[in-house]
């Protein structure tokens, strides 16, 4: 399964006649601050692109060897990076109905558009504010050359530079006048495609647009490999959700392999049976990041070789990714292979308390799977998938959500080593994530801000675990299927009437069987609509 991955360097001016402070992406300076992407397989790789990937893995895994190392000093810069805000096939879905897509990053919120009816799609990224009076451009629509219409006045911008072409209440010589001001662009941000993700640049300072033209989205090795012919992999499609707790929260919840079958009990594993293994911390870096390897639990037995090839580890600003080499699932008993299953999640901060996920699993170099577990892989719906994400998310949300009302000096945790009880091994990339906000974070994405927020707000829970708003709403696949489900139910209803009306003309037997049938498909649909909107999850009626 490929995904589009296509790179971009561009450049935007802030106003048609005032271009004096460039607005960029990455690359082709001659072109704007908007990306390209074509719906289609990227052209096959020569020979030397599995090595390609294979050298960057090894330069990579030299740099992760050096235990505790640590890189320049300064703080970690979180608004000069590339963040995903949406996945691209849910994205396009709204371009080619002219909607405006608001985002949030950082605690700002962003409006995303593209031109409309076009095979090669051109995305432009902006602050979701008309300069006229403020109002939501998320709220306007995008016109058939790509400019965007703001719904309060009418007011019309360009997609490239933000510049305003149409001002409908000006006179055509006050409509010239007013459109070469600066005032009244729009501020534009770059925006690239990669990994079937549209990721944004939040710092459109003149120094933070340098930056971006020179500073690619996070590496993640099983996420270019899908985009590799040379190397088979076996994937499923982003599963996206907005999450009711912060960033940091999520982190910690994720880099925690031993929390799985306890909190997800019955889902991923059983808490009869817990995780039978520690992490060692083998990378502290401001840049890279922290990796931690599997371990056994106790400290005082050393790491085998063959374990060391399974880690887990957090990829600022953004990624985590776990890495399970074949050796691993036959305990070590057999001789690793090449293959490995690769989980990415990759995690936006929107705003205080508040996160947007992209989850993915990969198994690189999957050609010795068996066929037919590869072919029902495929084949799988992908709302089917995606029920098992909500089922995992929704198994400790509720709890993680509550957790950040314990007193915790939130958006920094500064109190973590005076709170948290971390004796085992289990702990130790946990730890060492705390450690990297302390020494190098910066207080995370928000410096600190909205502690208060986070121990005071108020919030239920089907806020909390509420699929609809979180999930289906933005998914192309779970969106259709409950409004094929909503379809399925009036279907039902409207069998069932028919066979009881018509039962003299068709006998008993037949309108019994008719109404068994709408009974059945009714109370399916009627089930399935609600594991798309909202199911309440409760641990202790877990068996």
């Amino acid at each position: 399964m490929a995904s589009t991955t296509m790179v971009t360097r561009a450049r935007a001016l802030t106003c048609a006649a005032a271009a004096r402070a460039p607005i960029h992406g990455r690359g082709n300076r001659a072109r704007p601050a908007t990306f390209s992407s074509r719906r289609r397989r990227p052209a096959a790789r020569n020979a030397s692109s599995s090595s390609r990937l294979a050298e960057t893995r090894r330069a990579d895994d030299e740099q992760a060897g050096a235990s505790a190392k640590e890189s320049s000093a300064g703080d970690y810069d979180w608004k000069r990076q590339w963040y995903p805000v949406g996945t691209l096939s849910s994205f396009e879905k709204r371009a080619s109905l002219r909607e405006p897509i608001e985002v949030t990053l950082l605690g700002e919120s962003l409006v995303v558009w593209a031109q409309p009816g076009k095979t090669q799609t051109v995305w432009s990224c902006s602050k979701n504010l008309c300069p006229h009076r403020l109002a939501p451009m998320s709220e306007g629509r995008v016109r058939d050359d790509g400019r965007i219409e703001c719904s309060y006045h009418g007011w019309q911008f360009e997609k490239e530079s933000g510049a305003c072409t149409r001002i409908p209440q000006a006179s055509p010589e006050e409509e010239a006048k007013f459109c070469s001001s600066s005032r009244c662009t729009l501020s534009m941000h770059p925006i690239q495609i990669k990994y079937g993700l549209v990721w944004v640049w939040p710092d459109n300072s003149k120094a933070g647009l340098a930056e971006s033209m020179d500073k690619p989205p996070v590496w993640l090795e099983p996420l270019e490999a899908i985009d590799d012919d040379d190397i088979e992999t076996l994937s499923n499609e982003y599963y996206q959700r907005d999450l009711e707790y912060d960033f940091d929260t999520l982190v910690e919840n994720i880099v925690d392999s031993s929390h799985v079958p306890h909190a997800h009990s019955g889902i991923q594993g059983h808490r009869d049976r817990p995780f039978p293994y520690g992490l060692d911390v083998v990378r502290f870096d401001r840049d890279a990041g922290v990796r931690a390897t599997v371990a056994p639990k106790d400290r005082s037995e050393p790491v085998p070789e063959a374990m060391r090839e399974s880690y887990v580890e957090f990829l600022p600003p953004v990624a985590i990714r776990y890495r399970f080499s074949s050796a691993f699932f036959s305990g070590a008993k057999t001789k690793p292979s090449k293959r490995s299953a690769n989980l990415v999640v990759l995690a936006t901060p929107t705003a205080p308390g508040k996160c947007r996920i992209f989850f993915r699993t990969t198994v690189m170099h999957a050609e010795s799977l068996p066929f037919m577990l590869k072919l029902i892989s495929r084949l799988r719906p992908v709302f089917l998938e995606h029920q098992t994400r909500m089922d995992v998310f929704d198994s400790d949300a509720w709890l993680l959500a509550k957790q950040e009302t314990q007193g915790l000096e939130y958006g920094t945790k500064r109190n973590w080593r005076e709170l948290f009880v971390t004796p085992t091994r289990a702990d130790d990339l946990v730890l060492g994530f705390r450690r990297w906000v302390d020494e190098w974070g910066a207080g995370g994405p928000f410096g600190g801000v909205g502690g208060e927020y986070l121990v005071n707000r108020e919030m239920s829970k089907r806020q909390a675990l509420d699929r609809y708003e979180q999930h289906t709403r933005h998914c192309v696949h779970c969106s259709a299927a409950l409004r094929n489900f909503q379809l399925l139910k009036k279907v039902s209803v409207a069998v069932g009437a028919l066979s009881a009306v018509a039962a003299s003309f068709i006998g008993p037997l037949w309108a019994l069987a008719g109404l068994a049938i709408a009974f059945l498909t009714y109370t399916v649909s009627e089930r399935f609509e609600r594991r798309l909107t909202f199911t309440d999850y409760i641990h202790a009626h877990v068996p």
